[in-house]
């Protein structure tokens, strides 16, 4: 994906100071209001081990970094956290701006933030780093602070739930009404997982009015009729495509499960069979 660093030769000239003078190379800055503010942490967002999703239609990210408030120059650089060899320029600024920055044209994958405080040569007051080795332990520069943060790039899927516990990943979308669990105990993962609940509320688009109805996973299409007070000879539960071009009348006999209701709740209406 980082071949030949043309993405970080993109994702650099995209990096603008918002009239920094000191901005040492052609960066596409983008000011985000309201910047957070914290202390001690030299890099604030993205936060280590952050999931930032994929725009829909689109192979890259913008990703927001900002840095908490320190005195001294800033360098920073983003690398492949695969292959650090693999890596943008080196970013210096006089001080550590206040601002979060944009870092446009990030493509999908484990990336790594990096950056530095730093001191000017006293035989060479004006130069720069220009490379990462120079900031690295025993580098021509004096650092008095270093940083890192992986984040991940990645296509957010939504997430498939059951009437079983299942896992829920960092890059899952996350319906409302789920029963949520983590494992916080001693030697747990801290994996979290969702399941339907074994029992909701399902709010029925019944003959246009909204009536609900207690849903467990066996319960028949026949079942929730009568729970509703109404009977499979005068009416139907229907499943309707949002643009209203397909419907299905579903069997009395098929269980919520079966007909996914928990998924497709706002999908399905009850509608009377004696009206036209």
């Amino acid at each position: 994906i980082l071949a030949q660093g043309t993405i970080w030769a993109r994702a650099s000239q995209a990096l603008t100071g918002l009239g920094r003078a000191a901005a040492s190379r052609r960066m596409a800055v983008v000011t985000v209001p309201e910047a957070a503010s914290a202390a001690q942490e030299l890099i604030l967002a993205p936060k280590e081990g952050a999931y930032l999703d994929l725009p829909a239609g689109k192979n890259v990210a913008d990703v927001i970094i900002s840095f908490g408030p320190q005195p001294g120059r800033l360098a920073f650089w983003v690398e492949s956290a695969e292959d650090p060899s693999r890596h943008g320029p080196v970013n210096c600024l006089p001080s550590v701006p206040s601002e979060p920055y944009a870092l446009r044209g990030m493509p999908e994958g484990r990336h790594r933030v990096r950056a530095a405080l730093w001191e000017p040569l006293p035989d060479q007051p004006s130069a720069q780093p220009k490379q990462p080795g120079e900031l690295q332990a025993g580098g021509a520069f004096k650092v008095s602070q270093r940083a890192a943060h992986c984040f991940h790039v990645k296509r957010f899927a939504d997430f498939a739930p059951g009437y079983d516990w299942q896992p829920v990943e960092h890059w899952h979308r996350v319906p409302p009404g789920l029963e949520i669990s983590m494992d916080l105990s001693s030697g747990g993962d801290g994996q979290r997982r969702a399941r339907i609940p074994q029992q909701w509320q399902w709010d029925a688009a019944v003959d246009g009015a909204t009536r609900r109805v207690p849903v467990e996973a066996d319960a028949t299409v026949g079942q929730l009729l009568e729970r509703l007070s109404l009977s499979g000879a005068t009416h139907e539960m229907v499943w309707k495509q949002p643009d209203g071009q397909h419907e299905r009348e579903l069997d009395v006999g098929w269980t919520a499960q079966q007909i996914d209701l928990f998924r497709y709740a706002k999908d399905i209406v009850v509608r009377s069979k004696l009206l036209p």
